[in-house]
């Protein structure tokens, strides 16, 4: 009793978070569900037959969609394993989904289509129940306790991940030993009546049928992979299917970053620059300021290095490389790896040193820049850019009086220089700064 009102709970969130979905997912009572498996080996959408059983259980499927005479119902739940960014790992699992049905219906003729009900998406995003069960069971592995302990105790994508990080060898662990059967996915078929003969399917129809009782009944390797369970229970992987975990709806979104020029600020360069994503994560737009403004010595002219500049730039981030090849690399949502960019400066100087150097004007220059911003840490990192191209630079010549208190015009050392090559060059301190999101809200991503 307890059993049926718990997947009856299950049954009304997937019909409240599922809109469409209500009716295929809450058959009649008697009813029996088989589900096949398709798995995905790592960052990929495309179906590969020969990988894990994905064989066999593919096999399975259409045999069981070519007698479909008594399915009620088909649902698809994709899941990615909880690698990498959490926007980036739901349009993966959707995109999963899309392909499993693709797959399955391409190789099926317009007759056998016509007679199978509506397949149902349901994108479940990351894995998290199905790692949990994973630990649960593995009670062999010495930092099973630790990783529950880390998983009950952060309720957030982000922070689960951060947590699991901190130790190389769990890390390295679940990547190695979990993560590639948490990606897959889970066709969910109900059935009105299961057949009462064999078909021409691997999976033995008349002995699965006979089994069925109150006990849930797992199909060995030679039956597919698959399982079938009466409805009266509810086994974890139906339940996922079922339901929605609010955890997992959030991640965090990089909206801008604040930098700063490291060779600049060596020299007591005063600089700070703002960038913002848009268009996805392919397009941002960066103001950089630079403003040392200082005069010291006799008659406060002696040296003086005032400079005034401003930078405006678009720049077009190469693809972004999505998952970490390594267990201790972090990669980013946004503002990370390869760009090029097209800038835009103008401004003004005041350059005093003694009588060698005494000159002040205004500048401006047009050209193209290219880079690479490197994440470091959990909020930082390391930009490297070098920019090129056409600099018109105005210069009027001073001569300072003995005292320094007047500087006179010369008016021999007047006018242009043209200049074309190397610009700037950047090596700089990067602070990524992100929101946290929701899925369905304003800009958000499934």
């Amino acid at each position: 009793m307890v059993l049926k009102l718990k997947y009856g709970l299950m049954l009304l969130l997937a019909a409240v978070s599922i809109p469409g979905q209500a009716q295929d997912l809450l058959p009649e009572q008697g009813r029996e569900v088989v589900t096949f498996r398709i798995a995905y080996p790592i960052n990929q959408t495309v179906v590969h037959r020969d990988y894990m059983e994905n064989q066999t259980n593919i096999d399975s499927i259409r045999a069981c969609l070519k007698s479909s005479s008594g399915i009620d119902s088909v649902v698809i739940s994709s899941w990615s394993s909880p690698e990498g960014p959490g926007d980036f790992n739901r349009r993966l699992a959707c995109r999963r989904g899309e392909a499993a049905r693709s797959y399955i219906l391409e190789s099926l003729s317009a007759t056998e289509k016509a007679s199978i009900p509506m397949i149902r998406l349901n994108p479940e995003a990351e894995n998290w129940a199905g790692l949990r069960a994973l630990i649960e069971e593995d009670r062999s592995w010495p930092l099973r306790e630790e990783a529950l302990e880390i998983l009950d105790r952060n309720p957030e994508s982000d922070l689960r991940k951060q947590a699991l990080r901190r130790s190389p060898a769990m890390w390295g662990y679940i990547l190695h030993n979990y993560m590639p059967r948490l990606r897959f996915a889970q066709w969910m078929m109900v059935w009105r009546k299961m057949p009462e003969t064999p078909i021409e399917c691997p999976l033995e129809w008349g002995a699965q049928a006979r089994t069925f009782g109150g006990d849930t009944v797992t199909a060995s390797s030679e039956c597919c992979s698959a399982s079938f369970v009466p409805l009266s229970s509810a086994p974890a992987d139906v339940e996922a299917a079922a339901s929605v975990t609010v955890a997992d709806s959030t991640w965090r979104k990089t909206i801008l970053a604040v930098k700063t020029n490291l060779l600049y600020d060596a020299i007591s360069w005063l600089n700070f620059a703002i960038e913002v994503p848009f268009a996805g994560n392919r397009f941002s737009v960066l103001y950089e300021h630079q403003f040392p403004w200082w005069r010291w010595g006799m008659g406060n002219n002696r040296f003086c290095m005032r400079y005034l500049q401003m930078t405006g730039e678009v720049r077009w981030w190469f693809h972004l490389r999505r998952k970490p090849s390594t267990r201790h690399e972090i990669v980013r949502d946004r503002l990370s790896g390869h760009f090029l960019g097209l800038y835009g400066m103008d401004g003004r100087y005041d350059f005093e040193r003694k009588r060698d150097v005494c000159y002040q004007g205004e500048f401006w220059s047009l050209g193209l820049s290219y880079g690479y911003s490197l994440p470091i840490g959990r909020r930082l990192n390391l930009e490297f850019s070098l920019s090129a191209g056409y600099a018109s630079i105005d210069y009027r010549h001073f001569i300072p009086a003995d005292d320094y208190s007047v500087l006179y015009r010369d008016p021999d050392k007047v006018g242009t220089w043209n200049y074309f090559g190397i610009t700037k060059a950047a090596i700089s301190l990067v602070f990524p700064i992100g929101v946290r999101r929701t899925a369905g809200q304003e800009g958000g991503a499934l």
